[in-house]
């Protein structure tokens, strides 16, 4: 254990004792498909209540910053030229589910609860996990979701980044089902278990919504999910709609973090029919603009030269990420192959149509991102410590070469 973990482990300890005192078509078991108990109180669907019949309170009291557990940027790994560690503890959460983002906040599970910072900051935060694990993180404003566990039921709650107080939206005991994701927007929360269910943040009514996703994007006036295709849940009625469907597989889906883009891998062109979550072929990177609602392909190498892309980050004009470089198979058939080879990133600037492939051995590979501005931020792996870490890459770095070229007939979205 590096000095600044074990630093932030007591740390928790002596916060926590200051403040002492996939997817299904059903609701919770034993609740009914509109709901019931399970934490909503008597009505479900209808109900007002918040967790074990208590009145749900929209409003925030605490006004007094939080003296969270923290810890600086000693001991971090050195990941390369242009890069430095972003969180300043090993992050937990699976690579295909991420770090959560805003463009204020970074956010991600960690050894020692949710562990989060300002974008660009050098000091981490820690929301602690005891008692409880917490897991299947959002985040929206100032605020952040997560699921705390204990042992086979568990909570999920909103608290405050700024002061630390916290509200219980939801309470599964066992039999109801685990929570497999949380997700916060402006006006809702939202949590996974069979099926996608909401709470409205000001009048506390909690329902089923649809089905289950593998990731959710919660903006300003709906939800985007991603389920192998990419779908618009409405976040009071349910209603679930393509965003732009090309009857083939979606993946990979990631917003902007001002909630305003979104960017995904898509199969529609040959050859990337018929590729599923574990077979692929070729995909290539599709855009979506929220206000214009116009989808856009971006990337063109299909079906001539198809190349595998995968964990898209989209931003402004830029859209980046990871695909095989030069020199290796560019088009694996295998998920695992493809991410496995995925080791050099590509790039967008939408207003030109520039392309380009960075050359350097720079990070390696690089998991799920966010781009903020020229920054992104990533997933990565310590192979010495084998530990993963949110990384940031300054992406106009000096040390980091890249092989440009122009889209022929490019028109900006």
């Amino acid at each position: 254990m590096s000095r600044a973990l074990g630093g932030l482990v007591v740390a928790a300890g002596v916060a926590l004792s200051l403040l002492a005192g996939c997817p299904g078509d059903d609701g919770p078991a034993g609740t009914g498909a509109t709901g019931g108990s399970g934490g909503l109180g008597s009505g479900g669907s209808a109900g007002s209540a918040g967790a074990a019949g208590a009145p749900w309170d929209p409003e925030w009291h605490e006004t007094e910053p939080k003296d969270w557990p923290s810890v600086g940027p000693d001991d971090n790994p050195d990941c390369g030229p242009g890069c430095r560690v972003a969180l300043n503890v090993p992050i937990t959460n699976p690579s295909v589910f991420g770090h959560g983002y805003t463009e204020k906040w970074l956010v991600s599970e960690t050894p020692l609860g949710i562990g989060f910072a300002e974008v660009g900051a050098s000091v981490t935060f820690a929301i602690p996990h005891e008692p409880g694990s917490l897991i299947q993180h959002s985040v929206w404003g100032d605020h952040v979701s997560y699921r705390r566990t204990y042992g086979t039921y568990g909570t999920v709650e909103i608290a405050s980044l700024l002061t630390g107080e916290t509200k219980i939206a939801f309470e599964n005991s066992p039999g109801t089902g685990a929570v497999a994701a949380t997700a916060l927007g402006p006006n809702h929360v939202f949590w996974e278990t069979g099926g996608l269910w909401s709470r409205h943040l000001k009048t506390g009514v909690a329902k089923k919504l649809t089905l289950g996703c593998f990731s959710y994007c919660p903006t300003e006036s709906l939800v985007l999910c991603d389920n192998g295709r990419i779908y618009t849940i409405d976040p009071d009625t349910g209603e679930l709609k393509h965003l732009d469907y090309g009857a083939a597989w979606q993946t990979d889906g990631a917003c902007s973090p001002g909630r305003t883009q979104y960017a995904w891998v898509d199969y529609r062109d040959p050859p990337g029919p018929g590729s599923g979550w574990l077979q692929r072929s070729g995909g290539e990177i599709y855009v979506h603009d929220l206000a214009k609602k116009k989808t856009t392909r971006v990337t063109f190498d299909s079906p001539g030269e198809p190349r595998g892309k995968v964990y898209p980050a989209i931003a402004g004009k830029w859209v980046v990420w990871s695909e095989p470089p030069d020199g290796v198979d560019a088009n694996p058939d295998t998920l695992s192959s493809l991410q496995y080879s995925s080791t050099t990133l590509g790039s967008l600037d939408l207003s030109t149509g520039q392309r380009c492939r960075l050359t350097t051995d720079a990070a390696g590979p690089l998991g799920f991102k966010s781009l903020h501005g020229r920054v992104l931020y990533a997933s990565w792996l310590d192979k010495i410590a084998n530990e993963k870490r949110l990384v940031a890459l300054e992406l106009d770095h000096p040390a980091l070469e890249w092989s440009c070229w122009p889209t022929p007939g490019w028109t900006p979205p």
